[in-house]
């Protein structure tokens, strides 16, 4: 399973991808620190699962989700934030979010979930496998 981490602090983006690569069945972990540079990722590497964060410095990550959602709908969408507002969940639920953390308490829950996500072949599970 290939992960993409898109945030645009450097050091959040290196300890994810460390931690996501001590995953068994995690293969690659590519890092973006913006929109451009993930869309680039999404096109060459064609990621398994996105874990974004809401707040990059040129767009907001909503704009990326609904990017990931029409060129990967089948991607894994987890979106970190320190601003884990009901309304701005619901606004990620509709952009094909399927997990929304908490970006300073929920860190583990991300790594969680890609876990859960890897299938034994080392292929992204889905609910009708």
């Amino acid at each position: 399973m290939k992960v993409l981490v898109v945030d645009d602090v450097a050091r959040v983006r290196a300890r994810l991808a460390a931690m996501l690569m001590e995953i068994p069945g995690v293969t690659a972990v590519f890092e973006a620190d913006g929109i451009a540079a993930a869309i680039r990722v999404l096109r060459v590497r064609g990621p398994d699962v996105v874990v974004l964060d809401l707040h990059l410095r040129e767009e907001s990550g909503l704009t990326l989700a609904g990017r990931v959602k029409r060129e990967r709908p089948d991607a894994l969408l987890v979106m970190m934030t320190n601003q884990p507002t009901a309304l701005v969940k619901r606004r990620c639920e509709a952009l094909g979010v399927e997990h929304f953390f908490d970006k300073s308490k929920d860190f583990e829950d991300v790594l969680r979930v890609v876990a859960e996500a890897v299938g034994p072949t080392g292929e992204l599970e889905t609910s009708d496998t």
